[in-house]
């Protein structure tokens, strides 16, 4: 956004002020060392079927920026993992090679 003492040139794209190098790019994760990890990650919670619940929670996270007033995203994103994880594990149970 322009501040109100410049001039708009509509045939130039607006400055924008360089990212402080502390400060993760727009869609990249703090926790994630790097690329790979973030990706793994989501590949994880997309197959286990909980990714709606996922975006529900960032999305929530995103417009009221206080996780304590997304609690029943959070909840409901929890649960479906950890059914998913329960399910992962009966199954690994039934296919792994009897010793």
């Amino acid at each position: 956004m322009a501040k109100a003492t410049e001039e708009l040139n509509p045939t130039e794209p607006p400055k924008t002020a360089a990212r402080p190098p502390d400060v993760p790019a727009h869609g990249t994760s703090e926790w994630a060392k790097d690329k790979d990890e973030e990706d793994r990650v989501e590949r994880l919670i997309k197959d286990s079927g909980c990714w709606d619940g996922h975006i529900s929670v960032v999305d929530c996270m995103s417009e009221q920026n206080d996780w304590r007033k997304c609690q029943r995203e959070l909840h409901e994103f929890r649960e479906c993992m950890t059914a998913n994880r329960k399910k992962f594990i009966e199954d690994a149970k039934k296919n792994s090679p009897k010793k």
